[in-house]
């Protein structure tokens, strides 16, 4: 049925442009042929489905941004302004989340956002991701699961991101990981 990948998430996101190409010839060709009642009727009933399926979906994207929330707010309240979460095989906060990848921008967009001036920013990676990523980075960089960056490349008037302290790593119920510190470049 599916390949085999962590969610059909990805998948079902490339539908959309299948539809878009499917549905030109129904448009070109077969609804102006139809009387302007029943094309109307037919635009309401794809319309109509299309508002069920979002409404039926949004719970996920709901605990999503809860569990995005959540994390900001342990984060700001431990002050802890950069960390990376230890993931496991089948993870709680992988599987909320969805997609993982997007969670460093995400806290700190969101944390930026709420007025506390406290920006924070959270990754959520693998052990033996933990141990390269803090085998390179220096206190001054910002980190995601693809590269990492300098602070400097960030808009300093959105992103006043502590350049002293270094990522802390913690395990999934937030307790700090100290097994990594040996990894580290510099302490």
């Amino acid at each position: 049925m599916y390949p085999v990948c962590d969610l059909k998430f990805y998948i079902e996101s490339e539908w959309m442009s299948m539809t878009i190409l499917a549905l030109i010839p129904f448009v070109w060709f077969v609804l102006p042929r139809m009387n302007l009642m029943l094309s109307g009727f037919v635009i309401l009933a794809f319309f109509t489905m299309r508002l069920i399926q979002i409404g039926n979906s949004s719970d996920k994207f709901e605990k999503r941004i809860t569990e995005i929330r959540r994390i900001t707010t342990e984060l700001q309240e431990r002050n802890i302004p950069k960390a990376m979460i230890e993931r496991h095989q089948n993870d709680a906060i992988h599987n909320t989340l969805m997609m993982s990848w997007g969670l460093p921008y995400e806290t700190l967009i969101l944390s930026s956002m709420d007025g506390k001036n406290k920006p924070v920013t959270a990754l959520l990676l693998f052990e033996d991701e933990i141990k390269g990523k803090l085998a390179r980075i220096t206190e001054k960089d910002f980190v995601s699961p693809f590269w990492e960056q300098s602070y400097k490349k960030l808009n300093a008037h959105y992103f006043r991101m502590d350049t002293v302290r270094p990522y802390v790593v913690l395990n999934d119920s937030f307790s700090i990981n100290t097994r990594y510190d040996e990894y580290r470049l510099r302490q």
